[in-house]
Parts: C-alpha cells; structure tokens; sequence
C-alpha cells in the first residue's frame, strides 16, 4: 500500500508541476498549441499511471443507473434550455459555419476530457480508500481545467477577472467536484458521458439560445448540483435495499429539491431580465426615503406609453441605469420625452430622457439585497 501511495504522490508531483507550468509559460501561447502541449501531457501521465499503477475493468454494478439519472437531467435541462430560446431568440454557433471549425473545438476538446477521467479513474482505482488523495486529485485537475481558460490580462482588469470567474471557475469546479463523485462511487463511463455532454453540446447544437453569460454559469452549476443530488439519492437507497432483490425502484429527486431548483430559476430569471420583470440594485441614496442605496427595485418592462407622472422610471444613461421619478411627460411629433428627478435631489436631472431608453416602470421595493452588486461595482470603479 505504501508503495502504491509513493506512486500516486509522485503522479500528483507531476500534475502540480506541470499545473504551474501551464499558468506561467504556457497560458499566452494559441489556443491551438496549447491544446497539443495540454494533450501530449496528459497522454504521457496517462500512460504513466497505468505503468505504476495499471489498469481496472470498469465493471462498477451502478454505472448503468447512474448513466440513466444523468440522461433524465440533460433532458430536462435541454427542454428548460431552449424553452428559454423562445423568450430571448436563438443564434447560430460560430462551429455551426464551417464543419473544420466544429473539428477544431470538439476534437480537443474530446481528447482532453477523456484523457483526464482516464487519470482520475486510475488513480481513484489505486487510491479508493484514501480521501485525502481523492482530494488532492480532484484540486489539481479543477486547477489544471480553470488554467484552460485563463488569460494574462485577467490579472490587469478587475472585470474581466469577475467574468473568468463567474462564469468559468465556479461552474469548472462544481462540476470537477460532481466528476470525481461519480468516478468515485459510479466508475469511469458514467462521468465521461456527463462530461462530455456538458462540454460539448455547445459545439454539436446549431443554434444556442440568446442566454446571456451569468445564466449560462448558471445552468453550469446547477446541474451538477441537481446531478449530486440524484446520485446521493440513489445511493442511499441502494444502502437500505440489497443489490440482490431484483426489484427496480423508481427514483423520484426529493421534494425539497423542487423549491430551492424553482427559487433559483426564479431569481436567476429576474436578476437576467429575460421576462417582463426585473430586479435592479440601488447604487445611489438619490431616491431617499422612497429606497435607499443597496435596495433592489423590482421593475416591470411596461411601455413608456403606459408610465405617467409620478411613476418611477428606469432608464438608461449611457452605460448606467437610472431609476428616477417622472415629474414631466410631454409629446412633441409623435415622439415621448420624460423629465425625471431624484426624491432627495434639490433640482431636476439634465435633459430628457427619450422614448427608446426606456426600460420600465420601478414597481416594488426589496430591502437591501442589492448590496453585493453595489460592493462589487464599487470595486470595479477603482481600478
């Protein structure tokens, strides 16, 4: 057993090395470079692991099942998906275009999520009662796939790093921690169908709803997490019935589940703005006492038709977003003018605000929920 362990360290030695590596010397190389250097790599720790350590049959008793709930879930997911695309439209993906360019993103790709379920699944295989080995494992490979997407210049532009991170870190590590829970209890076959799945059907599918970056990494981590779930379910079952039985229980997610899942697309949905209505944080304290700054209002996309003097406003002023209080709605050559004003300004805003930067109507109050948003934009405007 020592001996094994000495093997898997020396294995993880190599991941962590080549892992700095990758981030200092390699990140600004072309995408399609670093891809090669990324394969060749992990073929040769691949191959070196099944030297050390060799290779186990998958012959895991639950794969099956496993595979079946991971389907439910992508059906399900896809259905919400592109129920959405009804909304907010639908575009063509750039690997749509020209059959090379889908070769070039699904090939290494494919090649990459393969070799690396392969390395974990050895090295679980060798490792299975040794935790902290599983956990070691799994970091290094969640750094080594969050480095595939890194840029240099993320460093210099606080944005940007907010993006990367939203939108690549979180969902790469919700779902390297749900692939090495199914390596771990489910074997290799189910994983690489899951992950293969999440990463690629961007690549295989024409069109793509119009979704925009949040709640697409949304969706990247809410599945594993719907996933994670499952899996536990089911192993608890399995726990309190014996293998032998022969009886095919069928598996329901628990109903606590259907709340927090209809919680979060609720909210999702309304901080994204893809319906009617939207919440927006306060970053100011020039509408005091009627909300104050770190309040959310809760807007609804209403024609400016319809809003009249005294109705609070949601606008847009440049890049910002403005939510003032109308005290003047004139019409001049078929054409809607609004002049707004802070309740706890002395005098009226610059200007009209014009027919087609209208967003809505402000309709409702939430108390200070919209703090994380105004800390965050206050950290931006500083660099």
């Amino acid at each position: 057993m020592k001996n094994i362990q000495k093997k898997v360290s020396f294995i993880e030695i190599c991941l962590l090395i080549f892992n700095i590596c990758f981030i200092f010397f390699i990140t600004g190389l072309d995408a399609r470079l670093k891809n090669i250097i990324v394969i060749l790599f992990l073929i040769i720790i691949f191959i070196l692991s099944v030297y050390l350590l060799s290779y186990k049959k998958d012959n895991n008793f639950d794969r099956e099942r496993a595979i079946k709930i991971e389907l439910a879930i992508f059906i399900g997911f896809l259905f919400i998906y592109f129920l959405l695309g009804l909304f907010v439209g639908f575009s063509k993906t750039s690997f749509s275009i020209s059959f090379n360019e889908m070769l070039n993103g699904v090939i290494p790709n494919f090649l990459i999520l393969l070799l690396t379920e392969l390395i974990r699944y050895v090295l679980f295989k060798s490792i299975y009662k040794s935790k902290k080995n599983i956990i070691i494992i799994t970091i290094l490979l969640i750094i080594l796939n969050i480095s595939l997407e890194f840029k240099l210049n993320y460093l210099n532009n606080h944005l940007l790093l907010f993006v990367y991170i939203t939108t690549i870190v979180f969902p790469v590590i919700a779902n390297e921690l749900l692939c090495s829970y199914s390596t771990y209890n489910f074997g290799l076959l189910p994983t690489i169908i899951y992950k293969s799945v999440i990463k690629l059907y961007i690549y295989i599918i024409p069109i793509f709803p119009n979704l925009t970056d949040y709640l697409y990494s949304v969706f990247n981590i809410i599945i594993p997490f719907i996933s994670y779930i499952s899996f536990r379910k089911y192993i608890v079952k399995v726990d309190r019935l014996t293998r032998n039985t022969g009886r095919d229980k069928v598996y329901r997610i628990g109903i606590m589940t259907i709340p927090i899942m209809v919680f979060t697309i609720v909210i999702t949905a309304l901080v994204s703005g893809l319906f009617s209505y939207q919440l927006i944080a306060i970053a100011s304290g020039s509408m005091e006492p009627t909300y104050t700054k770190g309040d959310a209002l809760l807007l609804y996309k209403d024609s400016p038709d319809n809003i009249e003097v005294g109705d609070i406003l949601v606008y847009k002023d440049g890049k910002k977003i403005v939510a003032h209080r109308v005290i003047k709605k004139t019409e001049y050559k078929n054409n809607l003018y609004f002049y707004t004003k802070g309740d706890a300004n002395n005098a009226p805003d610059d200007g009209y605000i014009e027919k087609e930067n209208v967003i809505g109507r402000g309709i409702n109050i939430v108390k200070y929920i919209g703090y994380p948003t105004v800390w965050l934009n206050e950290f931006f405007r500083k660099e």
